[in-house]
């Protein structure tokens, strides 16, 4: 007689509290990332603009001393001057319509646009991570399940295709790297802080530390002056 053969079907466990601060520090991450990346093509953009400004209020001055000098007049200052007047404020003025041009192909404010709704919907999500997170212990757990399946897990997506349709993959990668570097420092130095704080509570001689010391203990550079 062959053995009754059974199978048993259970399950996973899903701990909320692990989840909820491993999808904080996913959802942060990203979140930091899509921030360097839009700090990185503001300053890119405010560069050009700068360039533009500069460019335009150069031209006018140009075309002012030609104006006051009467840099045109061949019979005063030669062919040579008059040509070089009449040259430099065209030249400029082509140089303001490339740059003006490159902005454009760059499509900067479309892009930091893009960049900017996937922020407020990452920082949405983080904030109702936290939210949860605070009424853990006090809410039921089937409702706070409830709550992160249907409200934060997909408020999450959708801020995930926001990401994934403005940036590409490999500079992604790259601010990822750099968003993970900065969380795992900063977590660093929460814990040098919080130990240091915990050494003065449980002594019971007043003890003094000087901002040298603190200072000391940070990394000089950051990551993203790389």
């Amino acid at each position: 007689m062959e053995n009754d053969k059974k199978i048993i079907s259970t399950e996973p466990v899903l701990d909320i509290y692990t989840e909820l601060q491993d999808k904080y520090y996913e959802v942060r991450c990203k979140r930091d990332a899509v921030s360097l990346i839009h700090q990185q093509l503001n300053t890119e953009s405010n560069k050009f603009n700068k360039i533009i400004i500069f460019l335009s209020l150069f031209t006018g001055f140009l075309e002012t001393l030609k104006f006051q000098l009467d840099l045109t007049n061949k019979e005063k200052y030669g062919t040579a001057t008059t040509n070089t007047a009449g040259i430099c404020p065209i030249f400029l003025s082509t140089l303001i319509a490339i740059i003006s041009s490159l902005i454009k192909f760059k499509k900067y404010p479309e892009t930091m646009e893009l960049l900017t709704t996937a922020l407020i919907k990452l920082n949405n999500v983080i904030n109702k991570i936290r939210s949860l997170q605070e009424c853990l212990h006090y809410a039921p757990l089937t409702e706070t399940k409830k709550t992160y399946k249907d409200v934060i897990l997909t408020d999450y997506r959708n801020a995930l295709l926001e990401i994934e349709g403005s940036i590409y993959p490999s500079i992604r990668h790259k601010a990822f790297i750099k968003a993970q570097y900065n969380i795992i420092k900063q977590l660093k130095n929460d814990i040098k802080y919080n130990n240091k704080i915990k050494k003065i509570l449980n002594s019971n001689e007043t003890t003094i530390i000087g901002i040298d010391e603190i200072s000391n203990d940070t990394e000089d550079k950051n990551i993203n002056e790389d």
